[in-house]
This record gives structure tokens, sequence and C-alpha cells, in this order.
């Protein structure tokens, strides 16, 4: 049996990434590519890291096949989905820093989600200080704050405030821009 951090971070990963359910393309025997739906992010403002239409229409497909039948999806997709949808929903999994929750605000763009990263990242992030903040916390969490924020950030119009005051104690410049 496979360990359980090693399988859940390959279930995380591969819903990041969108490998899911479908690949991006398929070549039929003509050898013409079939292109895969595209869809607007549900949060109202498109990530401008690791995100594609591409990506969020096998997102949609995911939850589509989890809502046939939430009890028992009938596709890998769906089963994914609700895995990744109690990691978020119960807060509970070990070194979780809001990555479940922010991954299900982008794939549904509801609002409690947010609220659920939001705490992760206040109890994860902003606990440490001084020398717990340099080196390998410094490599490995400021990059992911960074992915966490811009995915978030629709959300965050009200905690900009407390986004700020995050990125300045992760020593990560980050500036707001019009029109985003």
């Amino acid at each position: 049996m496979a360990h359980p951090q090693k399988t859940y971070l390959a279930v995380a990963l591969t819903a990041l990434l969108g490998w899911a359910t479908t690949s991006v393309t398929c070549v039929s025997h003509q050898t013409t590519p079939r292109r895969v739906v595209r869809m607007a992010t549900p949060t109202g403002r498109e990530p401008r890291l690791i995100w594609t239409p591409e990506r969020q229409a096998i997102w949609s497909q995911m939850r589509a096949d989890f809502d046939k039948n939430p009890q028992n999806p009938p596709s890998l997709g769906g089963r994914y989905y609700k895995l990744i949808k109690a990691n978020a929903e119960c807060s509970c999994r070990y070194g979780d820093t809001g990555l479940w929750a922010t991954l299900m605000f982008q794939m549904t763009g509801e609002r409690r989600y947010v609220d659920l990263a939001w705490r992760a990242i206040e109890g994860s992030l902003l606990r440490n200080s001084g020398r717990a903040l340099g080196g390998n916390f410094v490599r490995e969490y400021s990059a992911e704050f960074v992915l966490l924020y811009d995915w978030l950030y629709p959300g965050l119009s009200e905690a900009w405030g407390e986004a700020q005051r995050i990125a300045s104690h992760l020593g990560v410049a980050v500036r707001m821009e019009s029109g985003r």
C-alpha cells in the first residue's frame, strides 16, 4: 500500500496540473487534433500562475462527475474532486498551508474556500518569525504563498491589508496593479 502522504500529494498535484480526467489534445486516426473545451474561471479573475482555461474545463468536468453521485462518483476525476473537497473542508491534513481550500476556490469560485484557505495560511505561514523564516522555509513556502495569493486574490479584496502583512512577513514583494 502506498504511503498516505505520498498518495495525497500525488492527488493534489494531479488535480493542480489538470491530468485527472482527460488529456489536453487527442489525435484521431486522421491525425487531426481535437480541442479540449476552454472555460473561464468561476472566481471572476484569471490567475496569472499555473492556470489555463483548459485546466479549468477539466476541473469543471471533475465537479460535474462528482455532482452526478456525490457518495460514489462514477469517474476517477469525480473521486479526486471528492478527496480535494473533503481535504479542503476538514482542514485536517498534516502540513496543509491552505493549498486544498485554494484549489477548491479556483475550481468552484465559492467564497467559503477563501476563508478556509486564509485560516490555514494564518495558522501555517504567519506563526513563524525570526530565524524560522530563513533557509528552507522561505524557499518552499514563499513560492507557495505567491501561488496561493494569486489564486485567492479575487476573494481577498476585504483582506488586502492582511495579505500585504503576510507578504512582507515572508519578505515577498507584492504590488497592487490596476485592473487586477
